[in-house]
């Protein structure tokens, strides 16, 4: 990030890369043993999926939804499960207060919310060097040629777009969750909305996450 910075300057834009912040968030909500309660206790799915959430709000309301969860769930943070609490702190410390500011882990309104094809790229130039530590000028020479394939696919993939049709719904929902929230300018209703997309299936662990919330009662979610 600060290399981007450092070489093209400050206007280029900095986004979050979504998947990845997911895999972080349920990474810890494994290590501090939250992994069966993500699966099967609608209180804990819809918190985590909320704190999954948070990077595609905007910026400048990351924070007042994150203390607003803070207040929702107080009575499950101060309960006898201490997990949720380290969450909570660990999300603090890494995400809020931390090195990573949400500015530079939102990716709001952003067409892309990825780079996994920045690093599948990346293995696919390392797979045609044949190996690490290639001379810069036969890697200058492999990088050139890659370049006028690349354009071509680029033109060939802009003729026939292709997405797959969970993502393509995923993305309808939170262009809409989008429409809704500059119409009312409610951050949490959009929070809301938003959380609904994030995947039922994560990629990033074997944990099936329940959508099924309506018939939960909680201290925070009964209005």
């Amino acid at each position: 990030m600060e290399c981007c910075t450092c070489c093209l300057g400050e206007t280029v834009k900095i986004c979050g890369c979504w998947f990845h912040f997911n895999q972080c968030i349920h990474r810890f909500v494994v290590h501090c043993g939250l992994g069966n309660l993500f699966r099967k206790h609608k209180l804990i799915t819809k918190l985590i999926k909320r704190l999954m959430a948070l990077p595609l709000m905007d910026p400048m309301n990351i924070l007042p939804l994150f203390s607003l969860l803070k207040q929702r769930y107080h009575a499950t943070i101060n309960g006898d499960n201490t997990a949720v609490k380290d969450l909570f702190d660990y999300f603090e410390s890494q995400w809020i207060s931390g090195r990573f500011s949400p500015d530079t882990w939102s990716c709001f309104e952003c067409v892309i919310r990825t780079n996994n094809h920045v690093e599948s790229w990346n293995g696919h130039v390392l797979h045609k060097a044949e190996r690490k530590g290639k001379n810069i000028y036969l890697l200058s020479e492999l990088l050139a040629k890659d370049a006028i394939v690349a354009m071509n696919d680029l033109d060939n993939y802009s003729n026939r777009y292709y997405i797959k049709k969970t993502q393509a719904t995923r993305n309808a929902l939170i262009l809409a969750a989008y429409a809704r929230y500059k119409e009312h300018k409610k951050p949490w209703d959009a929070l809301e909305s938003l959380r609904h997309t994030t995947a039922k299936h994560c990629n990033w662990g074997n944990a099936q996450i329940n959508e099924s919330d309506n018939d939960e009662t909680t201290e925070s979610d009964s209005d």
